[in-house]
């Protein structure tokens, strides 16, 4: 199927032209052309194409659905973690600092903390603080943040380990020296004087040779 030299007139009045550079410019018109496929373009119609497209749309499809589990298991995942993770922070009363280098934040950031909350604070050159429970960001960032943290915690926790070790030394010692005090004081609370046994004995000598006198005429 062929323009007519009126369709094309027509064309021409209906879309703006357009100059082309160079010195010698020249008006060059744009038209909207019916579709015309070549040779090569028709074969694209015959059984096997349409197979094949329909094996596209199937497989667009299910990719599609598993991309959707995929985005709900990881948003779950990062809720729990991000959750952990603050329960830990909370319970060792630290907040750690965060390299900025490689992080996916603005330019302008400075400082990047997240604090015994499990809050993301982002602190800019104004020392303006943004922050947000680190699950609301995005998952890089969550990843970022994560990976920086890990080995903080394990130089955190083995440091809070040999303070705790230490402190039960020291209360093993004290609790070992009190027993031992506790257990002398009950032994010489039970252990009487053998003065003290003398002179209860004398005395009871007495009072039966009194009582013997009494009975006497």
């Amino acid at each position: 199927m062929t323009e007519t030299s009126a369709d094309s007139e027509s064309n021409a009045q209906s879309f703006p032209r357009r100059k082309s550079q160079g010195k010698e410019a020249s008006e060059e018109y744009y038209f909207l052309h019916p579709l015309q496929l070549s040779i090569e373009d028709n074969e694209l119609l015959d059984g096997e194409s349409e197979q094949k497209m329909d094996e596209f749309l199937r497989t667009i499809e299910r990719e599609t659905s598993e991309l959707s589990v995929s985005l709900t298991e990881e948003s779950k995942l990062i809720k729990e973690i991000c959750m952990s993770l603050a329960q830990v922070l909370k319970r060792l009363n630290v907040s750690i600092d965060i390299p900025t280098k490689g992080l996916l934040v603005d330019k302008n950031t400075r400082n990047v903390v997240l604090n015994k909350d499990g809050d993301l604070q982002l602190v800019d050159e104004n020392g303006e603080t943004r922050s947000a429970s680190l699950s609301e960001y995005p998952p890089e960032i969550v990843m970022a943040v994560v990976w920086r943290v890990v080995p903080e915690l394990v130089k955190i926790i083995t440091s809070y380990k040999r303070r705790v070790g230490k402190r039960l030394s020291f209360f093993e010692e004290v609790k070992k020296e009190l027993r031992t005090i506790a257990n002398a004081i009950a032994r010489n609370k039970n252990e009487k004087p053998a003065s003290a046994l003398g002179q209860t004995e004398d005395t009871a000598e007495q009072r039966l040779e009194n009582e013997t006198q009494k009975k006497e005429p």
